[in-house]
């Protein structure tokens, strides 16, 4: 298995665990999540407390000092997250592999089918179904974007709950939403700080 070593934190890892980082030719750094982009690359866990160490880190592994600052680092991080939370959402409904609805959901669930589930954020009742609740006792549902952006995303107008039904998908989809929320967490800490971070469902885990 290929490992990759992370700037901030110095461990080796896989690469599907770390967030690739590419350095422009004018010392702007911007993330790669496809580790796709042709460039001078460098990779950092996504964990609230490797994101505190940029860019300092970044800066070691490149060797030079880089145009982005880590605010902007962060938001730019956050904003390829949800953007690849989508890409993922949109092969999921090509591939057949979402319920949409509650109505299918809660079959999809009681059926052992759901692999996951995403929950709008506008979206009250859906977040009160019992089978929602119980996806949410296993950790295997997320809250992400409104009924409008996820309608949007399956061609309807509005999507108040949908399940994955694919296990790699799911996996894939949950840890774009855990580090588009963990971008967004470690922009209003401090570089040294050190705690507790919101977990994709909205209750608390442990920093990695």
């Amino acid at each position: 298995m290929r490992v990759r070593t992370c700037a901030s934190c110095r461990k080796a890892d896989d690469p599907e665990h770390l967030v690739r980082w590419v350095l422009g030719p004018e010392g702007q750094v911007v993330p790669d999540l496809l580790a796709r982009s042709f460039g001078r690359g460098a990779w950092t866990h996504a964990s609230r407390e490797c994101l505190s160490a940029l860019p300092g880190a970044l800066k070691k592994s490149f060797r030079q000092d880089i145009r982005t600052d880590r605010p902007r680092l962060l938001e730019l991080l956050a904003e390829a997250a949800h953007h690849r939370s989508a890409q993922l959402l949109g092969a999921a409904r090509r591939e057949g592999h979402l319920a949409l609805g509650a109505t299918p959901v809660q079959a999809a669930v009681a059926r052992g089918h759901a692999r996951g589930l995403v929950v709008a954020q506008d979206a009250q009742a859906a977040a009160t179904l019992p089978e929602v609740e119980q996806m949410v006792r296993r950790g295997l549902a997320s809250v992400w974007g409104t009924k409008e952006r996820l309608g949007a995303l399956c061609g309807r107008p509005e999507i108040a709950v949908l399940a994955i039904l694919d296990e790699r998908l799911a996996q894939r989809l949950f840890g774009a939403i855990a580090m588009a929320l963990r971008a967004s967490d470690a922009a209003f800490v401090a570089p040294a700080a050190r705690g507790k971070s919101r977990s994709p469902i909205g209750g608390h885990s442990e920093v990695e």
